[in-house]
């Protein structure tokens, strides 16, 4: 999507070429999520939902426009949301998330301002109902099993703020997000935006992301019902800011030691990690790892993409790197996210100026493309 045009583009031969499907109108100014039902990843035109958001005064996002398109993104229709207004103060990861929540298919997001909520919706985003959520002051992420198990982080209603630190709130519900408790209530990291990792059928972590805070992180090997905190090498590397998981057992994560970029590997689903150096560094004043992303392929392929036009790949489910050229200027800003994949060996990185590549081997070769 280009932003600033209001444009939808789609492409026929896997991210090399790409032509405008719809321009201008509502999405003029939109920031994108594009949202898909992975229980339907099989289907080749399975549904895909592009949620758009305009921002405003203060990080606070208006609802700007909901459209959906059952064709991989041929054509689109408007779906006439009413969802309340969303905020945040931070940009990271905003727009919120939207999860499946249940076999119905209701769909969930969070609301961070005026006042943070659960939004859910019964009939595939027309309408939407608010729930204010217990114990909650600052929410900042969900995720769900898509058997109505929801699991909710953020800041209690008390933040530690003359002591820096505030404490981290998880709350838990186990139908569909219509009764909720609270799972854990512990002293979290400073300032840092707490986010999950994993969904609640299996192990979940939470980090946040400060390369310069304390090593902690928060870890569940039940689906989020019971919490232990953990710190790791606490006087060497930097904190998480980016994990994935590969299943229930292989973790991976990367982190900063200065410019440095180190590995994390776990094999117990995020209770214990062994780290060790990739030998490659980001360039200096480049962004926090945590604005982006790991993408897992099969047959335990990863591309991590770190800034500075570099792309890290491990074929061997994280116990080697290497940096791969994707042909990008080193000072640009791209994006890789889940979406920005088949699943397979197709990988479509873009950035501004029109500035586009594609792989079709999981990440070990790139050709250039170019966005109209």
């Amino acid at each position: 999507m280009l932003e600033t045009e209001g444009a939808l583009l789609h492409s026929t031969d896997g991210g090399l070429s790409w032509s405008v499907t719809t321009r201008g109108g509502d999405l003029r100014g939109v920031t994108p999520r594009f949202f898909s039902d992975p229980r339907d990843g099989s289907d080749p035109n399975r549904p895909l939902v592009v949620t758009g958001y305009k921002s405003g005064f203060h990080w606070t996002y208006q609802l700007g426009v909901w459209k959906k398109s059952t064709d991989s993104g041929r054509t689109w229709t408007s779906i006439p949301a009413r969802l309340p207004a969303v905020g945040a103060m931070d940009p990271i990861g905003w727009p919120p998330p939207l999860v499946v929540v249940d076999e119905k298919r209701r769909l969930a997001t969070i609301r961070k301002a005026p006042s943070p909520a659960l939004l859910t919706s019964d009939d595939n985003g027309t309408t939407w109902s608010e729930m204010r959520l217990p114990e909650i002051y600052d929410l900042s992420d969900l995720s769900a099993d898509g058997r109505g198990r929801l699991i909710a982080v953020g800041w209690t209603t008390s933040p530690l703020k003359a002591f820096g630190a505030y404490r981290t709130v998880v709350i838990q519900s186990d139908d569909s997000g219509k009764t909720w408790s609270v799972a854990m209530d512990e002293i979290g990291t400073g300032n840092c935006v707490p986010r999950i990792v994993g969904t609640p059928d299996g192990p979940m972590l939470i980090n946040y992301g400060c390369a310069g805070s304390d090593r902690l992180y928060f870890f569940s090997a039940d689906g989020g019902r019971t919490w232990h905190a953990r710190r790791f090498n606490r006087y060497v590397y930097g904190a998480f800011e980016l994990v994935t998981a590969l299943d229930d057992k292989r973790w991976v994560a990367i982190s900063l030691d200065g410019r440095s970029l180190v590995a994390w590997t776990s094999d117990n689903g995020g209770d214990d990690w062994r780290g060790h150096a990739t030998g490659f560094a980001i360039l200096p004043g480049s962004r926090h790892l945590y604005s982006r992303s790991i993408v897992t392929l099969p047959g335990g392929v990863l591309l991590a993409y770190v800034a500075d036009g570099q792309i890290l790949r491990s074929a061997d489910r994280g116990e080697s790197w290497q940096l791969i050229d994707s042909g990008l200027p080193r000072d640009g800003n791209y994006e890789l996210w889940a979406n920005c994949t088949d699943g397979h060996k197709l990988i479509v990185l873009g950035g501004g100026q029109g500035m586009l590549v594609r792989s079709l081997d999981g990440g070990l070769t790139w050709e250039r493309g170019r966005l109209p």
